[in-house]
């Protein structure tokens, strides 16, 4: 009987000790982000275009009329995305959708040849983005303008970051 007891309470013990060092180690762990602003938009940037690469990735390809148009960089020093409400835009947009989105990228073909600098226009709304049965009438996304822009000199892939790499 007393091996019972001293056997029960040394695995209480042993739970309880295992349970506190558990603990511990998560409590000593700290969630720390980037103080730098630039960094910090740079990674916002890096969100959206993940968020959207679906869509975003399809009107390039509708623009070229290429499906090897396969992956896209963005502009050295530049600031790729931006984002702002749709107030005091058009009412059909003010009263569909939340943000427009504005994302520039370098497009390129497969070979990893970029074909221009793109500035695409997006009308978005995330509230419905991982929504399965989207409500008639109601828009997870719309393109309302797309520019193009040569580049003034060919560029590979060895002068581009890819933040979708082309696939071979």
């Amino acid at each position: 009987m007393k091996k019972i007891i001293i056997s029960s309470l040394l695995a209480i013990l042993l739970c309880i000790s295992s349970f506190s060092a558990i603990t511990n180690a998560r409590n000593t762990q700290t969630m720390e982000f980037p103080p730098s602003a630039k960094v910090n938009n740079q990674l916002f940037g890096y969100f959206m275009l993940d968020l959207y690469h679906k869509e975003i990735l399809s009107h390039v390809q509708r623009y070229y009329k290429d499906k090897n148009v396969q992956g896209y960089g963005m502009p050295e020093n530049d600031q790729s995305v931006f984002i702002r409400t749709t107030r005091n835009l058009d009412e059909d947009l003010e009263n569909q959708f939340s943000y427009l989105l504005k994302v520039t990228l370098l497009p390129s073909y497969q070979n990893g040849t970029v074909v221009g600098k793109d500035t695409l226009y997006f009308a978005v709304e995330p509230s419905v983005l991982n929504t399965t049965k989207v409500p008639d009438g109601t828009n997870k996304i719309k393109l309302i303008k797309y520019e193009h822009e040569e580049v003034q000199k060919k560029m590979t892939s060895q002068e581009v970051v890819f933040l979708y790499p082309p696939s071979n």
